[in-house]
């Protein structure tokens, strides 16, 4: 995976959101620090955050590496869904699709809620 961030842009790698993202906690100094709100509080450190991020990605890329039958398994997915998914050719998801999916599913079992 390429490098994010100034690491990408020195490379010549742009135009994707995160990048977006990586620019704008550069240009504020926050990287690495605290996020601060409008009144001058801080209200969490960006190491946390950094470390939850990490999780997230580092269980998505595990997650993208099973048959799609196993990795549909643990997200419960109906099993018409995972043989359309293999009727169609798909052996794997891809590790966006691994990072969204929890989320959706989430939203999904709690939006009665809203």
């Amino acid at each position: 995976f390429p490098a994010a961030g100034s690491k990408r842009r020195r490379a010549g790698l742009t135009d994707e959101g995160l990048d977006d993202f990586d620019t704008e906690m550069e240009e504020n100094g926050q990287a690495g620090g605290a996020i601060n709100t409008a009144d001058g509080g801080e209200i969490a450190t960006l190491t946390d955050q950094q470390r939850l991020h990490n999780a997230e990605i580092s269980t998505a890329l595990k997650l993208s590496q099973l048959p799609i039958r196993e990795a549909a398994k643990v997200w419960k997915l109906p099993s018409f869904l995972v043989s359309n998914l293999e009727r169609d050719g798909y052996e794997n998801f891809f590790p966006i699709q691994s990072l969204v999916i929890p989320d959706v599913i989430a939203s999904e079992r709690h939006s009665q809620i809203r």
